[in-house]
């Protein structure tokens, strides 16, 4: 079989094209990636969980909720971006910010003394 030049280059210029698509699929940023949410909970036996990437802010804590485990969890920070809970040895607390540096700020301003217990971010925001 023959091939001509124009048929090769056409071919070559196809198989381009559709690789640039294929890229840009690829790297394309997700259409829901403004609406993720998370949410860390605790419950008054240290037992906590954090969960993130959920569609909604009650989704989020509600999940926190379940995961926990335990009837006396509560939740100690839903945000958009990053949370975290700080712990002073009897006290905890939550924060939030649009970074993970942000969030523990935030969670240790509330508690002075306290280091941080735990953290979260999510992957879509």
């Amino acid at each position: 079989m023959k091939v001509s030049v124009l048929s090769q280059r056409a071919a070559i210029a196809a198989a381009g094209v559709i690789a640039a698509a294929a890229v840009n699929v690829v790297v394309a940023p997700r259409a829901e990636a403004a609406l993720a949410y998370g949410a860390i909970a605790y419950a008054t036996n240290g037992a906590g969980a954090s969960v993130w990437n959920y569609p909604s802010r009650s989704n989020a804590e509600q999940a926190s909720l379940s995961y926990c485990g335990y009837s006396s969890c509560e939740v100690l920070s839903s945000f958009k971006d990053c949370g975290a809970v700080a712990f002073d040895g009897s006290t905890l607390q939550g924060g939030y910010g649009r970074s993970l540096s942000a969030a523990i700020a935030d969670a240790k301003s509330r508690l002075p003394g306290g280091w941080v217990d735990s953290w979260a971010c999510n992957t879509l925001s």
